[in-house]
């Protein structure tokens, strides 16, 4: 699960569009180190989708990403990623952060993680976004009484730019549909600076093995539905925002 959250923060920086796999590559490495892992993965999309707002059509992202399993719970990470649409063109995204897993501290499935994004071109956002820390705290279920099996909140600080502090929070559950696991991710996005919600998301994706080793599909859906206007106190891209839909494709492959 550790690794799912890894890839969940690392999804998070370019798109909300594509669905997260866990890195299957696992390398056990001596002197303190536990596992390790690199994956590479491409995406295209009918719509960018980045924090509840359309970035244009016809999204295309490359992604290199890696992590390593420290002792005591820790795992480090970090990526790069090349995306473009019929309106953002060649931008470049790097990421590197920290998760700690509390399960030794008897705190089963609680995951905290910090990571650092930087923007090449710079994000329009509010503003323009060139650099953020995000804080993301998650929590694992595994109780059929609660509707979901996994409870985030990741808010973001902008080092470099402005975001109206934005902040998401997300639920996600996996059900079976003839055999098929579908997971299926409902998400709630906000500005903290002027308490305001921005947009909530609904995807559904699902990962398949192919008969290449390492190597996987994750079609993909979304909808997104825009909570605010300009009379809501919200700037920059969110003032002109509207319900968007999505469908896409990933491979990933685990080296």
């Amino acid at each position: 699960m550790t690794k799912k959250i890894v890839l969940t923060l690392l999804a998070a920086v370019a798109t909300a569009t594509a669905g997260t796999q866990a890195l299957n590559a696992q390398d056990y490495v001596e002197g303190g180190l536990q596992e390790s892992s690199v994956s590479a993965s491409t995406t295209y999309a009918s719509q960018s989708v980045w924090r509840g707002v359309s970035r244009g059509e016809d999204y295309f992202q490359f992604s290199v990403l890696g992590d390593v399993e420290l002792a005591n719970g820790f795992t480090v990470f970090s990526g790069a990623s090349y995306y473009s649409t019929d309106e953002v063109t060649d931008e470049f995204v790097f990421t590197g952060g920290l998760v700690k897993n509390f399960a030794d501290a008897g705190l089963a499935g609680t995951n905290l993680g910090v990571l650092f994004n930087y923007y090449s071109e710079g994000s329009d956002e509010s503003g323009v976004i060139t650099s953020e820390v995000g804080i993301r705290l998650s929590q694992d279920f595994d109780n059929v009484m609660i509707p979901f099996n996994n409870l985030s909140i990741t808010q973001y600080l902008t080092t470099e730019g402005n975001s109206q502090g934005y902040g998401v929070v997300e639920a996600t559950e996996t059900i079976s549909i003839l055999n098929l696991p579908i997971d299926i991710t409902a998400s709630l996005g906000y500005l903290a600076d002027v308490q305001e919600y921005t947009h909530v998301q609904l995807l559904l994706s699902t990962d398949i093995q192919t008969a290449v080793d390492g190597l996987t599909v994750s079609p993909f859906v979304s909808y997104t539905a825009s909570l605010g206007d300009g009379s809501d106190g919200l700037e920059g891209m969110y003032i002109s925002a509207k319900n968007e839909a999505a469908v896409g494709l990933r491979a990933t492959y685990n080296f």
